[in-house]
């Protein structure tokens, strides 16, 4: 499936015009998760929120999907957006998986979640079932 990167900029300004955003579709591997990081940090710190605190969230979000979401399947596909809301930047992380659900065999101590957390303003779990698992979090800007 490889990588794919599209960056829309609402009325062709950069700087935080409600509606910029960052849209990538990736594979749910490792490798994944380096190159989501990057981008969402970038762009959130370019649009005023902490860029650290994105990288993390975004990092345990996209590596809990690796992880997690395609157990005793093929991997499948992870749909990272970002996005500029009023004072906030939105970071939301989809994958067309399994679904939520406790994994015994799991090599994490399982506190992602409540690190995610704690580095956002807020943090929701949509499962849809037969559709994967949507994690939504939002960060303030600094305007």
């Amino acid at each position: 499936m490889g990588t794919s990167r599209n960056v829309t900029v609402a009325n062709g300004e950069r700087g935080g015009t409600s509606g910029t955003s960052l849209q990538m579709t990736l594979r749910a591997e490792s490798d994944s998760v380096g190159e989501a990081r990057r981008a969402v940090s970038g762009f959130a710190g370019e649009h005023g929120a902490d860029a650290d605190d994105v990288a993390l969230a975004v990092s345990e979000g996209v590596s809990n999907a690796v992880i997690h979401a395609f157990r005793d399947r093929e991997p499948g596909r992870i749909d990272v957006r970002a996005l500029v809301d009023g004072d906030r930047v939105v970071v939301s992380i989809a994958d067309d998986g399994v679904g939520v659900s406790p994994n015994p065999q799991s090599p994490g101590l399982g506190l992602g979640l409540a690190l995610i957390g704690s580095l956002s303003e807020g943090v929701e779990l949509r499962r849809t079932p037969g559709h994967g698992t949507t994690l939504v979090m939002r960060f303030p800007r600094e305007t």
